[in-house]
This record gives structure tokens, sequence and C-alpha cells, in this order.
């Protein structure tokens, strides 16, 4: 049985086993504590005892997690994630909790496993920062009284996304209008139409860059002209995000500019696409201003060509607003497309039946274009009655009636005016009224637009005073269900004038619309009235025409009665009527229209002027259709022509918008289709009132201080906040322009820009400038001024700077650079420092004091000499070289000037000396101190030893200045191709070494060398061998001298020899140099030896 109570098992009994068979014992583990047990259960035999182990592990709580996680880099803000497997290879359910700091986390941060599963854990990283982040994430799991760990480093990097913009064009179109803006010219486009340009997104970083597309100006602005086709996303490391900016105008002759942020998350910077557009209408034009048909008898037709020119590269629609078949005057066509560039012929007829003179203006709308005026005139008569012939001089000569006030007259009155003497005739024949001064207002001081809205219905609010005027220009009976049915209405014309003037009402040509009398005579100053009737013959029908009506002065309807200088056109007034015949039950017809817009903004103007748009409704099926806007209350916006049917492909329709308050008007417009509300059509009219307001980036412009007699440099913005272009003018005092310079110093800065000003402070003297600076604006070209407004006040910005000295000072006042080398070169560090608060401009000169070298042959020179700034508190180390050329000393002064950038002579300070730089030339020498001899010359004296080396004069040549070309050799440079040397030293020194008896012992010198000098001293002795450069074979001539001979077997049997002979002495140091002789050969033997000093002497 087991020895420990842990384990348990049956009482031991004897157990019989066959051959194949089996016996099963049951063994109980009953743990007490957590641990490990072990045991064993002895088993006896007859051939002996063997025992089985036993082995509990009680169930384990266990975690498998990966030992490390590796983000990477991530971009700062962004995330980055990672998965990883959480298991559990054990055989219990395990709770787990995770502890881990920012910026990473994991998610789910805690939870319970069961036995053989797994989970998965996602890690996310979320960088705070451009740094290097590493933690430790522990996971806690088990009992959670007495937790077991286990941890998972993780490392990642923080990065700054970084984004270039860049315009996909050329550079000409695409470039940096100031620091990280980059500009887009989408140059003209047609109202209208759409024009897109391709911006490239570069990221340049190696993480992913979430940018996001900004535009400030859309909460403010009340037209959205520019638009950007994706507005956030991401682009992948070193990739190219594509994003299109699209600019569509809605009006013409408008300039645009806005503003793009690109902001990247993560980035310290942002980008900003400054986006400039203009937009363009068409240029049309008709072939003549009138058209003159003549004298007509009544019944007949003349015929006469207008040509409408389209000048432009925009395509537009025309309408006449004229009834082509009631009218005196018909047309072809009174509308069409007039595509870009063409030109189209349209036929007028003049068909009169009343013996009268006709004059009528007729308007020509253009879609994105003022409307244009033709006058039309032609006279009819018959054989009874013959009025004077209406010609263009006629009209022309009316015209300046009306301005001279003499058009209210009748010609009769005119002529007994004439005859009294109270009208003069001036140099053209017509006459004029002495006693009035001030020309009248005409329409011919109108523009366009304004004749267009003229309307003589108006009355007294009309902008020039109608000599004719209606009641109603336009009268609906509404439906009339029983046919045949009349309805009646009442239409009063009033005569203006100071005569008596006849109306003559022309026929509705399709007899549904009646007026009576068709002619009558109204006095001057009175109202005569005229019964209208509407009398339909077909049901479910939509009627509406215009009924013409001439009036002209009664005592020009003879020619007899009128004479040529007073003859005046008359005056057309004209009645639109319309009604319908659709039953209470009956739907009309079903419109399908297109409109060329819903909403309508309106060019901004200044207070008390106005704008104009122009609204285009094609009618697809050509069925007619009834209109009818509803009317503004406040007379803001207004509409003409305001109802009508169209039975044309296209009705246009043009809108005023007239400023009356400083303030942006809003209204929901209502059309109404068909007299049926389900049919309605609401458009939004948007109007504003300008003024010149712009917003200043600083109310003060501070200048660091500033060097006097230099300039500092500043950026500043402003923002024109408006709609409506402005002028600006910066002033200032005549003295403080002089301190304070602005580029530009006037323009022009369009709608919603960002104009960016230069500002440069230029001291004069060391004081504090407090320079007050003026903005003027004004409303730009092409704006009205406002009418009846006081200008605006002035905006003040005030510039503070201070101007400064500035000093620059070396921090060593004297700089030695003690010996050194003739010919050779030492470099010393100096530093310049600028203790004061301002950036000091300055530039070196160097002057060298009691030298006798030339002034472009300076000792002692600094790499920097020319021009440079050093910034305000700041050091800057200079290098300064000394070579000296011959052995004296050179002292040089560093002197400094500051100097002005803008290179103004008069602002040029003195000379002021930095420090003082020394250098002493020296040449290194060598000095034979001592003497000894051994061998054969063991008996001389000292006085014999120095006089055979003749060591007198030896120091003496060592002591000298050597020659130039001594100086500039080196041992390296005085071989030769000859085996005697060319005599060129002109050093020459006798070393006797006295004689002896042939195979005598060798004579052995001591030759004790001091360097006295203060450098390093390198010298050598060269023999004739080693001066010799090896030739080859075939150079060789074959043929020797006799000391040739005898040179070459003094080196040969090498009698003279020099240990060492070569070497190098510190200063002060000396070295023992043996010399030795030996006596082999009989006679005497000469040797020349060179001793080289390294530029030194040198001694044959």
């Amino acid at each position: 049985v087991p020895d420990s109570r842990f384990f348990t098992t049956l009482y031991p009994k004897p157990v019989i086993l066959t051959c194949g068979t089996s016996f099963t014992l049951p063994v109980t583990f009953r743990p007490l504590e957590k641990g490990q047990y072990e045991d064993k259960i002895e088993f006896q035999t007859k051939d002996g005892t063997f025992a089985v182990p036993i082995k509990a592990v009680l169930p384990k709580a266990d975690l498998i997690v990966p030992e490390s996680l590796t983000f990477g880099m991530c971009a700062i803000k962004d995330t980055c994630e990672l998965s990883f497997k959480l298991s559990n290879p054990s055989e219990v359910h395990t709770p787990f909790k995770w502890v881990i700091q920012e910026p990473f986390s994991l998610t789910p941060s805690s939870g319970s496993l069961a036995p053989k599963t797994s989970c998965l854990i996602k890690a996310t990283f979320s960088p705070k920062g451009g740094f290097v982040y590493n933690a430790t994430a522990v996971c806690y799991f088990g009992d959670l009284t007495e937790p077991m760990e286990k941890s998972i480093k993780l490392d990642g990097i923080g990065k700054y996304p970084h984004i270039m913009v860049k315009h996909s064009s050329n550079s000409d179109e695409s470039c940096t209008s100031s620091p990280g803006e980059t500009l887009v010219q989408f140059g003209t486009v047609a109202a209208g139409f759409t024009a897109d340009k391709t911006i490239h997104l570069h990221n340049l970083s190696p993480v992913n860059a979430s940018f996001q597309v900004l535009q400030p100006s859309s909460i403010s602005n009340l037209e959205k002209v520019f638009s950007c086709s994706q507005y956030h996303g991401i682009i992948a490391p070193q990739s190219t995000a594509k994003i299109k900016v699209q600019y569509a105008p809605s009006y013409p002759d408008a300039s645009h500019v806005d503003y793009f942020e690109v902001n990247v998350l993560g980035a310290t910077t942002c980008s900003v696409i400054k986006c400039v557009g203009k937009s363009k209408g068409p240029r049309v034009k008709f072939d003549t201003s009138s058209l003159g048909f003549g004298q007509v008898k009544s019944g007949g037709t003349i015929t006469r060509i207008l040509n409408i020119i389209n000048d432009s590269d925009v395509n537009t629609a025309f309408q006449f607003l004229i009834d082509k078949v009631n009218s005196v005057f018909t047309f072809e066509t009174t509308f069409g497309y007039l595509p870009a560039g063409s030109s189209q012929g349209i036929v007028v007829r003049f068909h009169p039946v009343l013996a009268i003179n006709y004059y009528r203006k007729i308007s020509c709308l253009l879609q994105n274009h003022a409307p244009l005026m033709l006058e039309v005139f032609g006279t009819c008569h018959t054989e009874l009655v013959q009025p004077a012939v209406l010609q263009q001089k006629h009209i022309a000569q009316y015209k300046l009636f009306v301005k001279r006030g003499l058009s209210r007259t009748p010609p009769d009155q005119l002529n007994e005016m004439l005859n009294e003497g109270k009208l003069n005739v001036d140099e053209n024949g017509i006459y004029s009224n002495p006693l009035i001064t001030d020309l009248e207002k005409s329409e011919e001081d109108l523009s366009c637009e304004e004749q267009f809205f003229d309307d003589t219905s108006i009355g007294e609010a009309a902008i020039v005073q109608p000599h004719i005027s209606v009641d109603h220009s336009q009268l609906n009976f509404g439906k009339c269900t029983n046919i045949p049915c009349v309805e009646q209405k009442t239409v009063n014309i009033t005569n203006h004038t100071k005569g008596k003037v006849t109306c003559n009402w022309l026929k509705d040509m399709t007899g549904v619309f009646e007026i009576s009398p068709e002619s009558v005579d109204i006095l001057p100053l009175k109202t005569a009235s005229f019964i209208l009737t509407f009398k339909p013959d077909r049901e479910n029908q939509f009627y509406g025409c215009e009924i013409e009506c001439f009036v002209s002065y009664k005592c020009a309807r003879d020619y007899r009665l009128v004479e040529d200088k007073t003859l005046s056109p008359p005056w057309c007034v004209t009645v639109y009527c319309s009604g319908e015949t659709f039953s209470r039950d009956r739907e009309s017809f079903l419109p399908r229209l297109e409109f060329s817009a819903t909403q309508l903004v309106f060019p901004a103007v200044t207070l008390q002027n106005t704008s104009y748009r122009t609204l285009c409704i094609a009618n697809t099926p050509a069925n007619p259709v009834r209109f009818s806007f509803d009317r503004d209350p406040t007379g803001t916006f207004r509409c003409k022509p305001s109802q009508g049917i169209i039975k044309d492909n296209i009705q246009l329709v043009m809108f005023r918008h007239e400023a009356m308050d400083m303030q942006t008007n809003k209204l929901p417009l209502c059309c109404h289709f068909n007299n049926e509300d389900k049919f309605n059509q609401e458009f939004m009219l948007i109007g504003s009132t300008e003024s010149p307001k712009i917003h200043l980036e600083h109310e003060l412009l501070y200048f660091r201080p500033t060097c006097v007699g230099n300039s500092s440099k500043r950026t500043f913005r402003v923002q024109n906040r408006s709609r409506i272009p402005i002028s600006f003018e910066w002033k200032m005092r005549q003295q403080d322009s002089r301190i304070v310079e602005i580029e530009p110093r006037q323009g022009s800065i369009h709608p919603g820009e960002n104009q960016l000003f230069t500002w440069w402070f230029c001291p004069e003297e060391e004081k504090k400038y407090l320079i007050k600076c003026k903005l003027f604006v004004k409303v730009g070209e092409g704006v009205a001024e406002a009418k009846n407004v006081t200008p605006s006040q002035p905006y003040l910005l005030r510039a503070v700077g201070a101007g400064i000295h500035g000093t620059i000072i070396c921090a060593d006042e004297s700089i030695d650079c003690e010996n050194v080398v003739v010919g050779t070169c030492v470099t010393k560090k100096i530093t310049l420092c600028n203790p004061t608060d301002c950036d000091v401009p300055y530039r070196l000169l160097l002057s060298q004091e009691d030298s006798e070298e030339d002034d472009d042959k300076l000792v002692i020179s600094v790499d920097e000499i020319g021009r440079d700034v050093l910034p305000a508190r700041t050091n800057k180390s200079i290098h300064v070289k000394a070579r000296p050329r011959r052995r004296t000393t050179y002292k040089t002064n560093i002197n400094y000037q500051v100097i002005a950038l803008q290179d103004k002579p008069e602002s040029i300070c003195d000379t002021s000396t930095l420090c003082c730089v020394t250098v002493h030339g020296v040449y290194p020498t060598l000095t034979v101190q001592d003497i000894r001899a051994t061998g054969s010359a063991e008996t001389y004296s000292k006085v014999q030893l120095w006089n055979l080396f003749s060591l007198e004069s030896f120091n003496s040549v060592l002591d000298s200045d050597p020659q130039p070309v001594e100086a500039m050799s080196s041992a390296a440079t005085r071989y030769s191709d000859r085996r005697r040397k060319p005599v060129s030293t002109r050093a020459v020194v006798g070393f006797a070494f006295g004689s002896a008896g042939c195979g005598s012992r060798s004579t052995v010198f001591y030759l004790s060398l001091l360097n006295s000098g203060s450098v390093p001293a390198e010298w050598t002795f060269l023999f004739p061998n080693d001066l010799q450069l090896e030739l080859e074979y075939w150079a060789e001539t074959g043929e020797y001298s006799s000391e040739e001979l005898q040179q070459m077997q003094t080196i040969g049997h090498h009698l003279f020899s020099v240990e060492p002979s070569s070497g190098t002495l510190a200063a002060g140091h000396a070295q023992t140099v043996i010399l030795r002789y030996k006596h082999s050969i009989v006679g005497i033997n000469r040797l020349p030896v060179l001793f080289k000093i390294t530029r030194g002497r040198e001694v044959l």
C-alpha cells in the first residue's frame, strides 16, 4: 500500500494471474493542500519485488501569451491595432485581467477562459507625441487573491505625419503665394458652367495620414462657388491622393476667392489651398440699335433684317418681349439659343393699319447678360391722312428735348415760344430753353436693366417721370367657366404733358380681347378711361396677348400742322391681358419645365443700388403654360415679366434686387404654374447689401529690435469680409514713411480674399518708435458707390519697434599665434559675440601694423571676410589663418563695420576693432655646440677640431635666413638625374677629417647638434647617391669623367659615413651625430654631402 495517506487502495492480498489475464487495482487520491504528490506501490512476486511510482498534480491555471508585440510606426493621434490569441491550455476555468499604461490598450481588458479555449485580444497603440514608446502589459490570471501573472513587451514609435499639397498643372498655374499656401488659378469660367482642378496630396511620411479638408467660408458665404470632391480620407505612407476642386459661378462678371484648409491628424502645420476664379458671361449685340421702316401705306408691309451677334465663347438664350401676333412690329422669331461665336438674322416686319407714327423700344432679354434695347419706328399714311414722316433725326431730337425739359411741350407751343424769343436755337438747329440750365434725367442716362424695369405703370415711383402712364400694365381676367361669357376691366391712361394727346389702340387680332374706345383725345394733365373686354370663344384654353397703344401730340396727326424741328415720336404703352377658360373639375396642361436655377444669389451691391439676375424656364413639350410670380411686399425684389403664358420653348425672366437696408435679404418667391397649387415652384432669392468691411490680423504690429540703418520684416494679413471688391490705400505721416515701408501700398482685394502685406521697419536712430498707419478702403472697380452714405472711417494700425546700435565683441581681445615656421599656415578659432537685442549685419576688415608686405599679401586672413549677419544674443566662431613670409613678428587688427543690407552708404558705421592677432615667423635652426674625435684623430685638440670642421662658419650659416628656394624645397625635392649634384647651394663649408696612414684606424667625429630655435627641426645628410635618380639602362651614356669615377670609388668603398643620417629635434633638444672616415685608399678623397634642414637652411 502507499506510504502516504493521500493515496489509498485495496487492502493487500495475494493475487494469482494466469497467462493472458489482468488485474485492476483502484487507487484513490485525496489531496489536502496545493502541491505535487508522489508515492509508490510495491508488488512482491516469486522473482522479487518491484515498485510502481504514483504521481499526482493538482489542476493549475495557465495562459499562453506572446512574448512581445511590435506596432512599428504610427501617426500621432492615430491608432494602430494588432490582434493576438490568448489561450488557456489548463483544465480549469481561468479568469484574467490586463494592466497596461497609455498609449497602449488591450480589449477586452478582463474576462474568463474556459479550459482548452482561447480568445482574440485586440491591442491598440495611440501615440500622443513623436517618441519611442515601450511598455509592459501584465496579465493577472487564476485566483484573484493570489494571482499569477504573465507579461508582454509592447513597443511602438509615434511619428508626425506630413502632407505636401501640390497642384497637378504646370508651375505657372500653381504657385505658392505665401508660405504654406498653394494657389490654384481657375482662370475665367462662364457663368452656369463648371471647371475642375486636381489637387495632389502627397504623404511624405512613413505612416498613414488622416486628412480633413475644411472650408471656413462655407459657413458665412451666401453662395458656394468652390467645392471639393472629398473632404476627408486616409493616405497610405509614401502615397498620393487626388481630390478635385470645382468652380461653379452662377452669375457673370464676378471675381471669387476662397480657401480650403487641409488638416492632418497629428500634424503640427496646416496647408491652405487658395482658389481664385473669375466668371464671365456672353457678349451679345445687335448690328444696329434702331430699325427705321420709313413711310408705309395702310395695310402694307415693310421688312427689315436684324442681326443678333454673340462675340463670346459662351452660349446664351434670347427672347424679345413682344407679342409677335398683335404688335404692329412682328418678329419672325422672338426666342432662341445663340451658340458661342455665332449670329442669327431675324426678320422684322412693319404692318400698320392706322395712319399714325409708330415708335417703340423693344426689350431683348438674354441669359446672364444685360437686356438689349431695340428702337423700331415707322409712319403709316393713307390718301386722306398723311402724318409727318418719322425719321431717325426726330428721335435724336426728341432725346435732346427730354434732357432740356422741352419734351412735355407740344410742337405748336414750341413754335410760339420760339417766335416770342423764349427759346434759343443751338448750332445744330435744335431748340433749347435758356431758363433751364440743369439737364433732366432721361432714359438714355439709365442702364439697360434700369430702362427695362422703369415701367410706366409705376407712375411717380418711376426713375424717369413718364410722359404717358397707364395704371395697370397687366390685367388678369381669371377663370371664365361659362362660354360665352364677357368680363370687363378698366384701364386708365394719364397725360403728363402740357399738350393735348391722342391715344390710338391697336386691335387684338384674335378678337378675344377688345378695348373701347379705340381712339380718344386726352387733355393736358388729364386721365382717360378705357374698358377692356374679355370674350373667350373656346373652353379649356389659356388666353393672353399684349395690346399696344400709341400716344402722340394732337397736332402731329398731319404733316401740315407740325414743323420738322419740333416733330417728336409717339409714346407706346402696352397692357398685357390674360385669362383662362378651364373648368374647376378639369385639369390644365401638365407643365414639364426645367429651370436654370431654383436659387438665385444676386451680385452684392452697395446701399441704394440694384443688382440683377436672369432665370431661364425651358418648356420641353411646348404646351402653353401660364406662370405668375408673387409680389414681394417689401419691394426689395422684383421680376419682369411677372406673369404670362409660355407659348414658346423658353421664357426668360429678369429679377431685380434693390438694396434698401444694410442687411442680407432672403425671399422664398413662389411661382404659380397653370393656377394650380400642385404645380407651384419656389425660388429662393438671396441678395445682400454690402459695404467695404475688412478684418485686420492684428491691431498692433510689433517689430523686433532692429539695428539702426537696417530693416526687419513682418508679414500681415487683411481679409475682405464683404462680397464686393474693395480698393485700399495705406497712409501715414511723411516722416513715418521713411521708417515704415508697406508693400503693396495700394491695390484691390477680391471678396473673401486674404491679402498679404509685407512691412519693413527701418529705424534711423536709437530710440523706440510708435507709428500710426491708416488703411483707407472704398468699393472697388465695377461696383457703384453707395448713395447718400457717409464714407467709413479708416482702419488704424499701430506699428511698434525699436532702433538699436548694433555692437560685436570678441571673446579674446588679443590672440597670439606664437611661433610659426615661415611658409607654413596655422589656424586659430576666435568667437564673435553679439551682446545686443538686434541682429547685426557686419563686414570684417583687416589692417596690418608696421608691415612691409603688400596689402594684397596679408599674412593673417579670415575665412569669412564678406558680409554676414550675427543674430541677437548669439555667438559665432570664425577661423583666422596665419602664414608668415619671413622671420619677423606680424600684428594684424581685425576690425568690423556695421553695414546696411539696403546698401545705404550713409548708414555705414565707423570701423571698430574686434581683436589683435600676433604671429611670429621663424625658421627651424640648428647649432653645433660641441665636437669630439676618436680613432686616428683622438690627439686633436678642441680648437683643432673646431677649425677642421669650420664650425664657426657652419653655425653662422645655419643661423642665417635661407634663400626662398631653400625654404620652399625639402629633402625630397633635391634629387638630380646627374651623378654630380648641380651647385645651386650658396653656403659651402668643408669638413676636414685630417690624415693618417693607409689602413689606420678610422677617424670618428662626434658632433652635438642643438635645436636653438623655438620650433622642431627636421634635418638630414644627403649623399650623392641619395640625391641621384635611378635611370634606365638606355639612358646611361657609358662615359664617366675622372671626378665621377673618383666619387663612385669613394661611395663604393663607404669611405665616409654619417650615423644617424637624419633626424628630428624638438626645440631645446640636442642629438649626437657620428661622422666616420675610413683610411682605406691612398690619396685625397672628397665627397659633396648636402646638409638640409626642412624649411630652413641647406649647407653643402
